[in-house]
């Protein structure tokens, strides 16, 4: 599934992302900035590789 965004509207949709992300998290009685980590990895998979283009190269979650 590819999402096409304005740049200008990235912002809204990241807010929007991570408040829907956060929602489900916490129905699952997880504290959603206990798993944000310390930056040393990926917040969805906890993998240290380096990323490519901005997202994990473990499970793809873009991140820059």
């Amino acid at each position: 599934m590819y999402l096409l965004v304005k740049e200008e509207d990235m912002p809204r949709l990241a807010s929007v992302v991570e408040s829907d992300w956060r929602e489900l998290v916490e129905r699952e009685g997880i504290d959603p900035d206990e798993l944000a980590g310390d930056g040393d990895g990926c917040p969805a998979c906890g993998s240290a590789e380096p990323l490519a283009a901005g997202a994990c190269t473990d499970c793809g979650l873009q991140l820059e």
